[in-house]
């Protein structure tokens, strides 16, 4: 069930969460995400920062969460040809 749910970053982008949303859900399954313009922006540009310096993910892993997972889910690229 937790690998067919979309999980965000928003505000937990801690090594701990970030490690358990990569053991239950998996990579594949987590979004950069922020609470901007709510909160901070200070906070979201925190949160992105905690997921470059975060020893718990890879170099591809971090590609994933901070945009890959999104292009893909929402199929930007295709949108982008078609305009």
């Amino acid at each position: 069930m937790f690998r067919r749910i979309y999980w965000d970053t928003a505000l937990a982008a801690s090594d701990p969460v970030l490690r358990m949303l990569r053991e239950v859900a998996g990579t594949d399954q987590i979004l950069f995400g922020t609470d901007f313009p709510y909160l901070r922006r200070d906070l979201a540009v925190s949160s992105k920062q905690r997921i470059l310096q975060s020893p718990e993910l890879n170099d591809s892993e971090r590609r994933a969460i901070l945009g890959g997972n999104a292009s893909r889910l929402f199929r930007a690229d295709s949108v982008l040809r078609e305009m």
